[in-house]
């Protein structure tokens, strides 16, 4: 008798304990960050990037409309998507379908910026362009205002030594001296952080992490899914002058379940570091 309700108590435990993650893998939370950049020219003070990653989109409408909701409450000068359009177990299509919903609130950004998650085939990402999103394919974009320029660049997954060799040019002239302006770097792993040290970049945006998506109390998350190591699941880490800020993300992958590691889009705001 006492073990069968004991029994009963644990899966009622369990039950509960899917229901809690269940539901907060579908509370997506719009946070808010200040990262102070030393080489950011004054005049790009105050710029603000909105950071999205790892939508993971699928025939799930109910979840696309919140995305598009959480979306339409920001404004900032430039969205950054940083890969996972398309879930694992959805084709091109399906997920090209979802992100047409969401169309009209990334529309209202002025800029948009998106790179390749490893979800993302090459159809996907043409399906992405279709509607109008600028993909990075290890290529950089330069801002200006006034004299000052600010260079977001994307770099492509897989990460491959071309792609790194090709987007080197946009970090360094011919004699390998740091370009002027302020560089980010748009990845969709924060696996790139040392090479991007390396190269003095100055803030490096990742995701694919989900944060370790389901985190254990007092211990952490189990799986990150990046070399750096558990510790670096997200938040905002300094590597030397280079900056890493890495985002839990919006979506789930293998089960619709996140536990202490909660979906968010996030608004990112850049000051000058005296």
């Amino acid at each position: 008798m006492l073990k069968r309700l004991l029994l009963s108590l644990f899966l009622l435990l369990v039950l509960a304990w899917l229901i809690f993650a269940y539901r907060e893998a579908r509370h997506i939370q719009v946070n808010s960050i200040a990262v102070s950049l030393t080489r950011l020219p004054h005049e790009f003070d105050g710029f603000r990037i909105v950071l999205a990653s790892d939508l993971h989109l699928n025939n799930d409408s109910v979840f696309t409309n919140q995305i598009r909701e959480r979306l339409g409450e920001l404004s900032a000068d430039v969205l950054m998507l940083a890969g996972d359009f398309k879930d694992l177990f959805a084709n091109e299509k399906m997920a090209a379908g979802q992100l047409l919903q969401l169309m009209p609130a990334i529309q209202r950004f002025e800029r948009v910026y998106a790179i390749a998650g490893n979800m993302d085939t090459l159809r996907m990402m043409r399906e992405v362009e279709t509607l109008g999103i600028r993909v990075l394919r290890n290529e950089r974009e330069v801002l200006k205002r006034g004299d000052a320029t600010l260079g977001i660049a994307g770099v492509s997954y897989p990460y491959s030594q071309a792609g790194l060799t090709r987007i080197l040019q946009h970090f360094q002239d011919a004699r390998g001296r740091s370009l002027p302006d302020c560089q980010i770097l748009l990845s969709h792993s924060p696996d790139v952080m040392l090479w991007a040290e390396s190269r003095q970049a100055d803030l490096v945006l990742a995701g694919h992490t989900h944060g370790g998506q389901i985190r254990v109390p007092f211990i952490g998350p189990i799986i990150t899914k990046t070399r750096l190591g558990r510790q670096y699941a997200s938040g905002l880490f300094a590597f030397g002058n280079t900056q890493l800020f890495v985002t839990r993300g919006v979506g789930t992958t293998y089960v619709p379940l996140r536990f202490l590691a909660p979906p968010e889009i996030v608004l990112i705001t850049l000051h000058t570091k005296e």
